[in-house]
């Protein structure tokens, strides 16, 4: 996932040397307009899933996909107040 890929690149240090503070600047503009992205769409889903799912032809399909926005939005909700690092996989 490109967010979480995002989300884990180190940012430079502000007392380097190397990276202009406009680069930091940047990277951490992307940084959120990524994580507003994933909000917009999870919202998206969440308000929709009944469109675009209420027609399959399997109750088990429908569940699925209800559940998953459901599970998709309040992670975002959960994770938009703490701003985590998106790194919880990593070992």
């Amino acid at each position: 996932m490109a967010s979480a890929r995002l989300r884990n690149f180190p940012l430079p240090a502000a007392d380097d040397p190397a990276c202009a503070p406009v680069v930091r600047e940047r990277l951490t503009a992307e940084r959120e307009r990524w994580l507003q992205q994933t909000d917009e769409a999870t919202q998206w889903t969440n308000d929709h899933v009944a469109t675009f799912a209420g027609g399959w032809p399997s109750q088990r399909l429908i569940d699925f996909a209800v559940t998953y926005s459901g599970h998709a939005r309040m992670l975002m909700l959960s994770s938009a107040r703490r701003r985590p690092s998106w790194n919880c996989w990593a070992t």
